[in-house]
């Protein structure tokens, strides 16, 4: 009983120590922004462990928006990563989650419920007509289709309701998440009418702040975040998986 029972917590550890050595690979710049990283084959040779922690490893990384896993092509360097106290405690317990996603999903509703709930009961005028100009963006880019634009008008939103609850900290966890899930968000945005639904979901979130009615805006918010799971498991059946496909091709990366 107590074997089988420790070998999660060992293979989470080995996915972090897979993954502390990433990082610093990318803060030294030996892997630079842009650069593919070394297959997941190279890597368990290098760091001396099995393919499921180096690629538990991979997809935390992705999570946050450091790596981008391009399908048949493998893993690019995104992004630096952050120094944020925040950032790396998010990445942290992404890190020891048995079932990440859904543990961010539940965690989102419950902090975006919140911040919304704040917004409500807080945001002046200039911050309802600042939501009101965003909506306006997202109207725009559902409009024209333009995927990169919807990925930005979602970041804005989401801050901009947490600036508005004003609550500072609030503020920082929202600055954090939107590292975490920009690959969420491009995926979902290749869902056919995934942002018109996100369109939707926001308004009623700005309709319930602009009336100060906290349980709605709280309630919208929610709902915004599990439809928003809805659209992801909806995203990921549709197309293979990734990182399967994107760790066995030959590198020609740094050694």
């Amino acid at each position: 009983m107590d074997g089988p029972a420790a070998r999660p917590p060992r293979r989470r550890k080995l996915a972090e120590i897979a993954r502390d050595q990433m990082l610093s690979n990318i803060r030294s710049g030996r892997w630079k922004v842009g650069d593919r990283i070394p297959t997941e084959q190279a890597l368990t040779v290098q760091f001396g462990m099995s393919r499921a922690p180096v690629r538990e490893a991979v997809q935390s990384l992705t999570l946050l928006g450091i790596l981008d896993v391009a399908p048949r092509r493998g893993a690019f360097v995104q992004a630096l990563p952050s120094s944020s106290v925040v950032d790396l405690g998010i990445l942290s317990s992404v890190m020891r989650a048995n079932n990440p996603i859904a543990d961010l999903f539940e965690f989102r509703a419950g902090t975006e419920g919140a911040i919304a709930e704040l917004a409500a009961r807080n945001a002046s005028g200039a911050q309802i007509r600042q939501l009101r100009s965003i909506i306006d963006a997202n109207v725009a880019a559902v409009v024209a289709d333009d995927a990169a634009e919807l990925r930005q008008v979602d970041v804005a939103f989401h801050a901009a309701v947490s600036v508005a609850s004003g609550n500072v900290v609030y503020q920082g966890v929202v600055a954090a998440l939107s590292g975490l899930l920009t690959d969420l968000r491009r995926t979902i945005g290749g869902i056919p009418g995934a942002s018109s639904e996100a369109m939707v979901e926001h308004r009623a979130i700005l309709d319930s702040i602009a009336r100060h009615d906290t349980s709605a805006a709280r309630l919208s918010a929610e709902l915004h975040v599990r439809n928003t799971e809805v659209r992801f498991r909806r995203a990921e059946l549709a197309q293979p998986s990734r990182s399967g496909e994107a760790t066995e091709e030959p590198s020609r990366d740094p050694p």
